[in-house]
């Protein structure tokens, strides 16, 4: 969030953040795992939808994201290299698709 938006995240509220972020993660895995069978299935179709989502396709989208960053907000000498670029690039390409393609097999 600093990197994004560092007027919300000054040194003050960073517990706040990191208190809302563990909330957040606890009440997710708290309402995955008490929803009744009949509402959500059973526990690892649960867990397989999150590790879908979760998994290749917003790994996919962080790399993106890690190159938004590193152009817009990092200065020169820390930038990635060329090489390392593209790779962060193909990767981010390939996983989104992998991953699209995964939540495409998972719901049919």
């Amino acid at each position: 969030m600093r990197s994004i938006l560092p007027q919300w995240t000054t040194d003050k509220k960073i517990p706040l953040w990191r208190n809302l972020t563990v909330a957040y993660c606890f009440l997710g895995a708290l309402t995955m795992i008490w929803l009744p069978r009949q509402v959500a299935g059973d526990i690892l179709s649960r867990m397989t939808f999150g590790a879908v989502v979760g998994g290749a396709t917003l790994c996919g989208f962080w790399c993106f994201a890690m190159l938004w960053v590193d152009r817009t907000r990092l200065p020169a000498p820390l930038r990635m290299s060329r090489i390392l670029w593209v790779i962060t690039f193909l990767a981010g390409v390939g996983m989104s698709i992998l991953g699209v393609q995964t939540m495409i097999v998972y719901f049919q």
